[in-house]
């Protein structure tokens, strides 16, 4: 994406921003006791919520959907079915969006104002194939002088599966998106922080049903502040996990440059890290300097951990995939956490903030290997 498309990305962003409901600024706290960091923004508790506790996904059907229907803040940007993408011009849905905030009565930052309003844009307005579309999340995370968040919704055709039965492109359409993502954010001088809720369970924190995924672009947070600061005494900890002997009972599995591994020392069993392995030069560090292959190879990879959950538990479980990416962080990974009911954090993780596991990683890996072996002989 160059310097032009960017402007244009840019203001298609601010044309679209009165769509979200924005609180002027969230609550950042620093834990005096604990060090831990938290963010408090009250909005959040009203938002819509569609994934329920013991529902299986087929309950919500498309025709409901709010991503599915386009019952969502105006497209910023889409993958088109070339893999191309392309930064939305229409226009009526931005001056909709103007004259509803214009009637008497209506108020930006009064959430059921605002799911009126999406109701009144009409819906999304893209050509019939396209593999992933961007907009505003409705009920952002931030604050207004925090940074954005975004959702990248996949195409309605594949509202009933989960990551790992979607096609590779969708995959690699989300990935593509995140890429556009970051070089925003660059450009505001801030970051990008991909992740996806999912398994179409509550206890990812996944509030609509069909796959998509979330960016925050927002300033460093403590945790990529931190590993930066570790990086210029201790150098690189992905690298360490991925080279250093003390480690390679984890490694499960290579695509392309992707390494697959059990998590060193996880916040849950069986959490799986994915790592872009270097070219030779230096750490790879930003997602948006992935060329197509690699990009391919880690949707792929993406794909195939959470068949291997399906494998292991019998289901897609709850999961979160969080990505860290950029110059604070260093080398681009993804930490892969299931939320299953056998390793659920109590009493003794909230005392001492160390998390009690059941399971060696070293083991993990072992399974893992098994289950993505026997996998590919099918």
């Amino acid at each position: 994406m160059d310097e032009k498309q960017l402007n244009k990305l840019a203001e298609r962003i601010s044309a679209a921003s009165t769509q979200q409901c924005r609180v002027k600024a969230v609550i950042w706290r620093r834990d005096p006791i604990t060090g831990r960091q938290v963010l408090i923004n009250q909005l959040r508790a009203s938002r819509h919520f569609e994934v329920s506790s013991g529902k299986q996904p087929e309950e919500k059907r498309r025709e409901d959907c709010f991503f599915c229907t386009g019952r969502t803040p105006s497209t910023l940007f889409y993958v088109d079915e070339s893999g191309r993408v392309v930064i939305e011009e229409e226009t009526k849905s931005l001056e909709k969006a103007k004259e509803f905030w214009e009637q008497q009565g209506r108020k930006q930052g009064n959430l059921p104002d605002h799911y009126a309003l999406v109701g009144a844009l009409g819906g999304i307005t893209l050509p019939e194939r396209w593999r992933a579309r961007t907009f505003f999340n409705l009920t952002p995370g931030l604050g207004e002088e925090d940074g954005n968040c975004y959702v990248t919704a996949a195409h309605p055709a594949y509202h009933y599966r989960d990551l790992a039965d979607m096609p590779p492109a969708i995959v690699d359409a989300v990935i593509a998106s995140w890429q556009v993502l970051e070089k925003s954010a660059l450009a505001e001088g801030r970051i990008a922080v991909p992740f996806i809720n999912g398994g179409k369970r509550p206890e990812s924190g996944q509030s609509v049903s069909c796959f998509h995924s979330q960016t925050y672009v927002m300033n460093p947070p403590a945790l990529y502040l931190d590993i930066a600061e570790r990086r210029k005494t201790e150098g690189c900890p992905v690298c360490e996990v991925m080279h250093n002997d003390q480690w390679k009972d984890l490694f499960i599995k290579r695509v392309g440059r992707v390494w697959i591994g059990a998590y060193p020392a996880p916040v849950r069993n069986f959490s799986f890290l994915i790592a872009v392995e270097s070219d030779g030069s230096k750490c790879p560090a930003r997602i948006s300097d992935l060329p197509e292959n690699v990009r391919m190879d880690l949707a792929e990879s993406f794909r195939m951990v959470i068949q291997t959950y399906r494998q292991m538990f019998g289901e897609i479980p709850a999961y979160n995939i969080a990505v860290r990416c950029g110059d604070e962080v260093g080398h681009l990974h993804a930490e892969v956490i299931p939320k299953t009911r056998t390793n659920i954090p109590a009493g003794f993780e909230d005392a001492t903030l160390t998390m009690a596991l059941s399971e060696r990683p070293e083991n993990f890996a072992a399974i893992a290997r098994e289950e993505m072996s026997a996998a590919a002989c099918e």
